[in-house]
């Protein structure tokens, strides 16, 4: 193996629409209010959503073109589909072609309902018939250790608003999305490693699904 010749990482996280980019799962869920004792609102699903935006202060679904930190990477523009059940970005997906790389995605959890929003859970899911998150696929002849080591040097990372999450949180108490608002969410990708290789490196990424519900 060669430690100066360029490095080629290609980056793909999979999603439940998508097989070939990195998406997330937005899910937008109804519960029952409790307003008062022996009084309860279900709110119809036409009144409760949360859907993805490319703009903060209406819904947009033009096309999210990543914030690259090198002209060098190759990467796609992410999409977004709006349902009414689930909104969903898809088709992220970039190639790093030197160590220290990194790209962002930037857009909105947009509230246009009639409800206040609470994040509840972040979940990364596992990859579609496997039983982990992140699968690395190493270049023939390349050392174990060292196609280890890359691997776990390929971060991926989302904030939504002022919370930052690498990993499954649930419960998530405090995080208010108000009608007519949204959430800043940020997806990073980051090759952090010290190594190059010579041919391709592929990373899978599992789902990212947001839950925002009418409680808290």
């Amino acid at each position: 193996m060669k430690r100066n010749n360029s490095l080629k990482i290609l980056i793909i996280v999979g999603l439940i629409v998508g097989i070939t980019g990195i998406s997330l799962g937005f899910a937008a869920f109804s519960t029952t209010l409790n307003i008062k004792p022996n009084a309860d609102i279900t709110p119809d699903k036409s009144t409760f959503n949360v859907v993805f935006s490319s703009i903060e202060d209406e819904v947009s679904i033009d096309l999210i073109e990543p914030n690259l930190s090198s002209n060098e990477i190759i990467a796609t523009s992410a999409v977004i589909s709006n349902d009414i059940d689930t909104s969903t970005i898809s088709n992220l997906s970039a190639t790093f072609n030197e160590k220290g790389q990194s790209l962002t995605y930037t857009f909105y959890a947009y509230n246009i309902g009639k409800y206040v929003a609470y994040l509840n859970n972040v979940e990364f899911k596992n990859i579609d018939g496997e039983t982990s998150g992140k699968i690395c696929s190493k270049t023939v002849g390349l050392d174990k250790s060292i196609s280890t080591d890359i691997c776990n040097d390929i971060e991926l990372s989302i904030n939504v608003g002022n919370d930052t999450f690498t990993s499954e949180e649930r419960n998530i108490n405090g995080h208010s999305l108000n009608i007519g608002e949204s959430d800043t969410i940020v997806v990073t990708i980051t090759y952090k490693g010290n190594y190059t290789v010579d041919d391709d490196f592929s990373v899978k990424f599992g789902d990212i699904a947001l839950t925002y519900s009418s409680v808290d």
